[in-house]
């Protein structure tokens, strides 16, 4: 039988990443009730759990609480081994091939002296080898790498003839550099891709592609003591690169990933190693119960080694298995930029060596250790106070962290050595509280785009979050990022305006949990005037002019930038990433302080795409029917789009002729635009929230009991001039004058200019016995609803799309609908239509289906035939126009 596996995967703040990681791990080719996948969150401060918890509700996820770091957040998942045979260890920023795991599951099961089997780890990024030529004096230095205009210098790779030596001011700052001739491996998405390099030296280089070097071909480029920039087109083919087999020990004892930076090979076979590294790796569950967990006051970075060293210590073997596959994107959630890097990559390979290398072992490392920083504090410290020169304290500084991060960790670790192989981590552990102090604060990375990674899409949800209902495009908005977050391919990244900041954000825990987990949709009632006496009344329209008012507002938001939590502010963007996409779906035009005529000439500008979703023109087209400043924005945002040259998802083919003929009268070029339409997961909520069963269904009693005695109409919409509300209420009192037993249901909040209506219902002689009006409804009871009218009314004059047609014909209701707008196209001949401007059309209608079974018998054949696309569909194609968008992009951004 097949060991059981426990796979488990460590979240910050990174739930693109995770997703992607799990969603693979999900894939794999093992038996289901053999493997677990547990995610454990280390503290995280934006939405990483409600986010992962909506995408992956049937996985175990450990809530940490703080960041323990690495070390002690993988711990929380490795101490209640009970029935489990084996434990692999997944980086979040890795996917594994569906086949990875039954290779190191054989290998560890072939000889019961392996405690760990370390996979190929692969370098996600595809590569082509750039070759540069110097002829000169000294060396030509290689200051930028840009691929189709991105940066990828960092995660170039340094070949054959490549030094790297180290800045002489800036901690881990290396420099490439060529003497002659030296091969740079550049990471690239798609071919051919164009490369542009940044060169400064002096005398005569050149650059010449892959295979064409070996000739010394190339376009000779003259340097002239400061720089040059050069672009080269590289036709293909790419290949990969190695990350690690496994982890080996330096001279000097320092851990390193073995092979890491070679080209991949087919012919690499399984071999015994020094260790393996936590980013991928099977350890057996008796391994750890006798070597012990992970060290908590190591946080991260060479806990692995440590653990590694401790098994070979206590008996055990690590052996590579080159056959199990797990492509990584290197450094994409830390790495030796971040600024704890140093002091913890040092500090804790000084106390790895302590407490695992000999004597010999020990002296060689604190040999290097002075060997490589001394020279940096004779040079940048002592020497510039001999010459009366400022000193540059930087690297020396990071060294004195390390030392005096030593002092409180020497003894525990030492006394662990003198007691053999510990078992270190085995109880309940904290992250000491000297690890914590000289890391100090940590800040979430945010998400950064990669040629082979997730592409980043920000999407503006701040609209949704601020109306605190769902209803129309609330209720679009919510369920496309629901979907659009299952798509591994996509980072989504929902952000938010925040005045505050004056900047964009991303959202927070409790703001993720309420887009997930929508609060019911509330109906706003008519509100009696505010009062206006008192020493309120007075200073109110004072202090709501010029200056003053500026002053009120900027004390009540240093007030509130004051009383919030300081971890929100790193969830601030300082700027969106380049080669990313803005997806703005929702009614983000009532954000004025971030109008779309500003911000997308910067995002154009900035390398990023903008994508739009359209739900209607109808405040440009029909202006009458909304307020003024309303009609304004609304015009503004649209124009703004439009001159981006924004790509405009329409939800109906009307909305899409509609804005075809605005951009017409306005002069301005033909819009973009596909036709995504809207989804339905009506029949599925249905199961969800009732099991199936429709008697059970969550309707409020005293509506449940008022219209269990007669048939009953249904309303969905917010009340509006445009939404017809007045007509339908027409209809209604010629049916009860007619003799009609009849129930009204309307569901809706009171929108603009409808407050007249608003009363109408309240004031109305049947409110309360036949004609309702709840003050809040959640998506089981409105479901519910749907599915226990008599008939379904959408009264509209006109509509962009009519999200209720499509909703009540997915649940089989029977549908009355007007003609007007995009109605009839989204119903088809499954709807009964009227014309709107006649009342008494729509009372005989109403009056057909309820007192004809044979009417209401055919449309409610129709209604059973109806096949809308699921949100999962509708959210697959935005996404694949987002993804297209990004690509077209990036395909015609000048280099």
């Amino acid at each position: 039988m097949l060991p059981v596996v426990r796979v488990v995967v460590l979240n910050w703040n990174a739930a693109g990443l995770t997703g992607r990681c799990v969603e693979s791990l999900l894939r794999t080719d093992y038996p289901s009730e053999r493997l677990e996948v547990v995610i454990v969150d280390n503290g995280s401060i934006d939405g990483s759990v409600p986010t992962l918890q909506h995408r992956f509700p049937e996985l175990r996820i450990i809530e940490n609480g703080e960041n323990l770091g690495f070390a002690e957040g993988c711990n929380r998942a490795l101490r209640d081994l009970d029935g489990v045979d084996a434990v692999a260890l997944v980086n979040n920023d890795a996917t594994v091939e569906p086949g990875w795991l039954r290779p190191l599951v054989e290998r560890l099961q072939s000889d019961p002296s392996v405690g760990a089997v370390a996979p190929k780890m692969l370098l996600a990024d595809s590569f082509v080898t750039v070759v540069i030529q110097h002829e000169g004096p000294g060396r030509v230095r290689v200051d930028s790498v840009a691929v189709d205009g991105r940066e990828v210098l960092d995660r170039s790779l340094p070949g054959e003839g490549v030094v790297s030596p180290p800045h002489p001011s800036q901690p881990l700052r290396l420099h490439r550099e060529v003497a002659d001739r030296g091969e740079l491996h550049v990471p690239v998405d798609t071919l051919p891709a164009s490369v542009t390099l940044r060169l400064s030296g002096s005398g005569l280089g050149s650059v010449s592609i892959g295979a064409a070097s070996a000739d010394g071909s190339g376009d000779g480029v003259a340097l002239d003591d400061a720089f040059v920039e050069t672009t080269v087109v590289v036709p293909g083919p790419s290949h990969r690169r190695i990350n690690s087999l496994g982890t080996g020990l330096t001279p000097w004892n320092e851990g390193y990933e073995r092979r890491f930076g070679e080209r991949d090979s087919v012919e690499l076979v399984s071999e015994d190693v020094d260790g393996w590294s936590g980013g991928g790796v099977l350890l057996r569950a008796q391994y750890l119960s006798d070597v012990g967990l992970f060290d908590p006051t190591f946080f991260a970075y060479y806990e692995d080694t440590d653990l590694s060293w401790r098994g070979r210590r206590g008996g055990w073997r690590t052996v590579t298995e080159p056959a199990s596959v797990v492509h990584h994107l290197h450094g994409a959630t830390a790495g030796s930029s971040w600024p704890g890097f140093f002091f913890l990559n040092y500090r804790n390979w000084l106390l790895t060596v302590l407490r695992n290398g000999n004597v010999r072992q020990i002296g060689s490392t604190i040999g290097t250790a002075w060997g490589i920083s001394w020279p940096f504090a004779r040079r940048n410290v002592v020497g510039r106070l001999r010459r009366a020169q400022r000193p540059d304290w930087a690297i020396t500084a990071r060294w004195l962290r390390v030392a005096v991060g030593l002092v409180p960790t020497v003894g525990p670790v030492w006394w662990s050595r003198r007691r053999g192989a510990p078992a270190v981590g085995r109880d309940r552990s904290e992250v000491p509280w000297a690890t914590k102090r000289l890391l100090g604060s940590i800040a979430p990375r945010p998400p950064q785009s990669r040629p082979a990674g997730p592409l980043v899409v920000y999407v503006d949800v701040t609209e949704t979050l601020r109306a605190g209902w769902r209803a129309g495009i609330q209720r679009v908005v919510t369920r496309l990022v629901g979907e659009m977050t299952r798509d591994a391919t996509l980072d989504v990244v929902p952000v938010t305006w925040s005045p505050l900041d004056r900047a964009w954000r991303r959202l927070d825990r409790e703001e993720t949990g309420r887009l997930f987990q929508p609060p019911p949709m509330r109906n706003h009632p008519v509100a009696p005037n505010p009062p206006t006496g008192g020493l309120r009344g007075l200073l109110g329209p004072v202090t709501r002019l010029g200056p003053l008012k500026w002053l009120k507002d900027e004390i009540r938001r240093r007030r509130a930038l004051r009383d919030r939590g300081p971890e929100v502010t790193d969830l601030v963007l300082a700027r969106f990433e380049p080669g990313a996409v803005f997806f703005d779906p929702d009614a983000s035009w009532n954000v004025v302080d971030a109008a779309r005529s500003g911000l997308l000439p910067m995002l154009r500008a900035g390398g990023l795409s903008s994508v739009a979703f359209v739900h209607d023109v109808l405040p440009m087209t029909n202006p009458e029917w909304f307020d003024p400043n309303l009609a304004r924005v609304f015009e503004e945002h649209v124009v703004a789009h439009l001159r981006a040259g924004s790509l405009l998802l329409c939800n109906s083919r009307h909305t899409a002729l509609e804005i075809g003929r605005v951009a017409a009268d306005m002069g301005l070029a033909a819009p973009r635009t596909l036709v995504v339409g809207l989804g339905s997961d009506a029949r599925d909520l249905t199961v969800a929230t009732t099991g199936g069963d429709h008697e059970s269904t969550p309707v409020r009693p005293e509506i449940a009991e008022a219209l269990a005695e007669r048939p009953h109409v249904l309303v969905v919409g917010t009340i509006e001039p445009r939404k017809n509300h007045t007509g339908l209420l027409d209809a209604f009192e010629k049916l009860l004058a007619d003799g009609q037993d009849v129930g009204l249901v309307i569901v809706g909040r009171l929108g603009w200019r409808a407050d007249d209506v608003g009363r109408r219902i309240m004031e109305h002689g049947e409110y309360g016995r036949r004609l309702f009006w709840p003050s809040s409804v959640d998506d089981a009871e409105l479901t519910a609803l749907y599915r226990q009218a008599r008939v379904v009314v959408v009264p509209s004059i006109t509509e962009g799309f009519g999200l209720p047609v499509a909703e009540a014909l997915s649940l089989g209701s029977v549908v009355i609908s007007s003609a007007g707008g995009a109605l009839p196209e989204i119903g088809g001949d499954a709807v009964l239509r009227f014309d709107p401007a006649d009342p008494s059309a729509l009372a005989a209608a109403i009056h057909c289906v309820i007192v004809d079974d044979d009417a209401w018998s055919t449309l409610s054949e129709r209604s059973r035939h109806f096949v809308a696309p699921t949100w999962s569909e509708v959210a697959a194609s935005v996404s694949a126009a987002v993804r297209h968008e990004a690509t077209s992009r990036s395909a015609s951004t000048p280099t």
